[in-house]
């Protein structure tokens, strides 16, 4: 079963903690593929980490991938 990436969480790595894309991928147990999808699809939807932090990880990985 694949796993199912954690766009809000990818984001608040970046946003809040700075890390790198490699960093983040340790971090969230996910490829480096992954996360630079992710945050592809956040810059070209113009979504940042302030505009999910009160959301759900459903709503935002719905929104986003």
């Amino acid at each position: 079963m694949a796993r199912r990436i954690r766009a809000r969480e990818v984001l608040r790595l970046r946003s809040v903690n700075g890390l790198s894309q490699n960093a983040i991928a340790r971090t969230a147990h996910v490829s480096k593929h992954s996360v630079q999808d992710v945050l592809e699809a956040a810059r070209e939807r113009g979504v940042s980490w302030e505009d999910v932090e009160g959301m759900s990880e459903e709503a935002v990985s719905a929104g986003i991938i």
